[in-house]
């Protein structure tokens, strides 16, 4: 808890405009990767800071790239346990599902947690479940890049895993949803969150150019 205090990160998710150009801008910042934009670090050359999964098909699809990871603080929801045999080196936060699979498909739940030890709760993304460990590592500062939250498209990813979610169609609803409380929580507690993705269609949050953050003219 507080280890980066006072210090900025930026979250990568996997949507489709993100580029090798981004990623490559962030080597000597705080990072944290997820899902399958750990097939781009041999040819990157690097590896993010951190790097959190917690579905179980995308687990199944990379277990290969994830098992060979080196340098990353992995990060995986305790769900995985339940079926996976997980790397030696991997930190387990427990996920609180909420009981998801007892509500409709359009009653959404969640809330934020102030204590990853305890839980970390299901936001309908791994980005939510970095974005609670970010706050409680002490960043206040969080750049978002590659949230997308919809797709305009053939692509859905940055790079694909070959997963197809089957709720799809109301992915962005129960995003916007969990992100309204991040919002909430980073408000009350002077932590700043950006979107610095190119495109997309996540409102919540201000946005502010990849480039002008780290410096680019």
């Amino acid at each position: 808890k507080d280890k980066y205090k006072n210090k900025r990160c930026f979250i990568i998710a996997t949507g489709p405009s993100l580029t090798i150009e981004d990623l490559s801008m962030l080597k000597d910042e705080y990072t944290f990767g997820m899902n399958s934009l750990c097939k781009i670090f041999p040819e990157l050359g690097w590896e993010t800071t951190f790097f959190g999964i917690q579905d179980f098909n995308v687990y199944k699809a990379l277990q290969s790239e994830i098992e060979q990871l080196k340098t990353t603080i992995l990060f995986c929801g305790s769900n995985l346990k339940q079926r996976y045999s997980l790397p030696d080196n991997a930190v387990c936060y427990p996920l609180d599902l909420l009981n998801h699979t007892l509500h409709p498909a359009d009653c959404y739940k969640t809330s934020y947690s102030s204590d990853c030890k305890l839980r970390v709760y299901d936001g309908y993304s791994i980005t939510y479940s970095l974005i609670q460990i970010a706050t409680y590592l002490g960043f206040s500062e969080i750049y978002l890049l590659g949230c997308d939250c919809g797709y305009s498209g053939n692509r859905h990813h940055f790079i694909e895993h070959g997963i197809v979610d089957p709720s799809f169609d109301t992915a962005q609803k129960r995003m916007f949803f969990s992100y309204e409380y991040a919002k909430k929580y980073a408000e009350s507690h002077n932590i700043s969150i950006y979107n610095s993705t190119r495109g997309g269609y996540l409102e919540i949050f201000p946005r502010i150019s990849l480039d002008k953050v780290v410096g680019v003219k």
